[in-house]
């Protein structure tokens, strides 16, 4: 069996950022690799997120979620 191992280029991690960005706009996976990149959560954890976790009442977002991972079956403070 094969592993996975993250990318480390902060170049390439870029670019793939900027491809969704830029070349195939598309803010929904935009959003999602961002994410993805600068908390490390599952996929599955990112796609359960909602607006009332991330934003306040005012409209700023919360400088910290709180969410229980699905796999791990672990809380995570993002």
């Amino acid at each position: 069996m094969s592993t996975t191992q993250p990318i480390r280029d902060r170049a390439l991690l870029q670019d793939f950022k900027n491809y969704y960005l830029l070349h195939a706009p598309n803010p929904r996976n935009y959003t999602l690799i961002v994410i993805g990149l600068n908390t490390a959560l599952r996929i599955s954890d990112i796609l359960h997120l909602t607006w009332n976790m991330v934003l306040k009442e005012n409209g700023s977002f919360r400088p910290h979620i709180l969410i229980k991972e699905q796999k791990p079956e672990k809380k995570t403070e993002s």
